[in-house]
This record gives C-alpha cells, sequence and structure tokens, in this order.
C-alpha cells in the first residue's frame, strides 16, 4: 500500500481550472468597478473561490469543473448580484460587459417599476406545492430575480435582437417546493397587477425570494400545441438581485 501511495504522489498534478472577466458597473455602458468581490460556487451554493478586481475591473478565480456554477460580485455601492455560467474541462474567460452589478438605488428603482407587485395572483400549483406571495417588508427586505424572456434563436447573436417573449408565465421555486410567482408589465412597460404573463416588453420580477439555490421555471405559448416549459437555476445572495437578460427560452420542439 505504501508504494501505491509513493506511485500516487508522482502524478502529474491536474491544472487548475480558471474563470476570469471584468466586473462593470452597470448591464449598458458600465464602467469597471475595482475592488469588487468575486465569490464563485459550486452547483450547490457552496464557496468555491474567492477574489477581488484589480484596478481595471479585472479578476481570476479558480471554479469547479464540469457542473453548473453561480458567481456573485458585490462592493461597497453596490448589492450583491449573482450570474449563472456552466463550467467545462477547460478555464473560462466571461466576455466583457456579461459580470455587472446592480445599485443599491437600481434595486429600489425595481420596486417602483412593478409597483403594483403587492397584488399577485395565485397561480395553478401541484397538491404539494406552496405558492409564496410575500408581504411588504419581505419585498423590500428579500432579494429580486428579474430579466426579460427572449427566444433563442442561434448562438452568437445579440440577446437585445432575440424576440422577447410575450406569453411567458414565470415563477422561481426553492428546493422544498416553495413556488414565487413574478410580476409582469404591460405592453407600454407599466406596472399592471391584473397581469399573469409577460407583455411585449418580456420584462418579470420576482420579489422577496430567499437566499439560496432556486429554479426559474418559464412557461410559454410559442405556437406549439402545447404549453412549453424552459428553467434556469440560479444563486440568490442575501438582499441581492439575480438579472436574467436574458432568461432564454427554446423555439418549440427544441
Amino acid at each position: 500500500m505504501l508504494g501505491w501511495i509513493l506511485m500516487a504522489g508522482c502524478l502529474p498534478e491536474t491544472p487548475p481550472t480558471l474563470i476570469s472577466g471584468r466586473v462593470v458597473s452597470s448591464r449598458v455602458g458600465g464602467s469597471p468597478i475595482a475592488g469588487a468581490t468575486v465569490v464563485v460556487r459550486d452547483q450547490f451554493g457552496g464557496v468555491h473561490a474567492e477574489a477581488t478586481t484589480d484596478n481595471v475591473g479585472l479578476f481570476e478565480a479558480d471554479m469547479p469543473r464540469e457542473q453548473v456554477i453561480y458567481v456573485e460580485v458585490s462592493s461597497t455601492q453596490h448589492v450583491p448580484t449573482t450570474f449563472t455560467a456552466v463550467a467545462g474541462t477547460e478555464s473560462l474567460r466571461v466576455e466583457d460587459g456579461q459580470l455587472w452589478l446592480r445599485s443599491v438605488s437600481q434595486r429600489e428603482d425595481l420596486f417602483n417599476e412593478f409597483a403594483s407587485c403587492d397584488a399577485i395572483l395565485e397561480i395553478e400549483q401541484g397538491d404539494t406545492a406552496v405558492t409564496k406571495v410575500p408581504d411588504e417588508e419581505e419585498i423590500m427586505n428579500g432579494a429580486v430575480i428579474e430579466g426579460e424572456v427572449r427566444l433563442f434563436v442561434a448562438a452568437g447573436q445579440d440577446p437585445d435582437t432575440l424576440p422577447a417573449v410575450t406569453t411567458a408565465r414565470l415563477q422561481a421555486v426553492t428546493g422544498n417546493g416553495t413556488i414565487y410567482p413574478a410580476c409582469y408589465l404591460d405592453d407600454l412597460g407599466s406596472s399592471d397587477r391584473t397581469l399573469e404573463r409577460t407583455g411585449d416588453t418580456g420584462r418579470f420580477a420576482i420579489f422577496g425570494v430567499p437566499n439560496g439555490v432556486m429554479t426559474v421555471e418559464s412557461r410559454y405559448d410559442y405556437g406549439a400545441p402545447t404549453e412549453q416549459l424552459d428553467f434556469v437555476d440560479v444563486y440568490v445572495a442575501e438582499g441581492g438581485v439575480v438579472p436574467l437578460y436574458p432568461m432564454y427560452v427554446s423555439m418549440p420542439g427544441n
């Protein structure tokens, strides 16, 4: 047994798999943020590595292999903002503009933009599911999952040019099966408490969600005989924001 241990110790080490990128101050036209904290989390939400951005917003950190990972970025002037990625067997360089932060004021703007969210309609649910409609305190202090639903057409296409999905019904589902339903904007971009699906903007927001890993589901009608379902796993930081720009859905039958 000792000989086997000595032989194993002579085997070449597996090179680390790294994730790198630049953290900027906003989704469009953001400037680099120096001193931002970057936390790389594994598929269960556990901390795998941490890094700090340099004076031009760049970072590099170890990442787990061949699984969904979550990249959480934060700074003193911004709320924790989290993105989902898929790690393979090689290092990953995140394109500029894909890691950005929501400021405290921008998070407050979301509450104002979706002002009618206090009257969320309950959605259809299974026998064991529980629908959670957050109260005002939970909305103000809790995290937000928000974004816009767009139809995935072809790889490499600018996400902002993809068609908005106007018939999507979204919800966040926790590991214990609790459902957090979404709020929507009307076709003109105004908050409307009666809406049950996305309009022309494709925009949605889910308020008061708890900390941890959960699944965002999107059910939509896009010309298929039956309603389509797509989903993405996300990690929600306490009091943070998960921006999904876009929340991709597939062509019917794909």
